[in-house]
């Protein structure tokens, strides 16, 4: 299982794999996206689940690039984004939304 966001969603993706082990002592891993293609991609396989952090507008559009190199590969994609960004849903498996107030708190 993979977490994958940029910026400021790569920190969450740290606490996210971090408390997924904890938790249920899954193997998880968080990676900057634009990192996947400098030998993580290589990892991903068919039915890889690949969790994408993204809330922030600016790098929207790399990280869902990067996330659907890895469904080409035949990974089960979850996304993770704010209200808005209604485009999710049709390049991903499962998509999660919250309010960006949430956000900042949990932040």
């Amino acid at each position: 299982m993979f977490f994958v966001g940029r910026g400021i969603d790569y920190a969450v993706c740290l606490e996210g794999s971090l408390k997924l082990k904890e938790i249920s002592y899954i193997h998880s891993e968080a990676y900057v996206a634009g990192e996947l293609k400098h030998g993580t991609i290589s990892l991903i396989e068919q039915g890889t689940l690949v969790i994408g952090v993204l809330t922030q507008s600016e790098l929207y559009e790399k990280t869902i690039s990067n996330m659907l190199e890895c469904k080409s590969r035949g990974a089960y994609l979850i996304g993770l984004t704010t209200y808005g960004k209604y485009e999710t849903e049709d390049q991903v498996s499962m998509c999660r939304r919250w309010t960006s107030t949430l956000l900042a708190v949990w932040l």
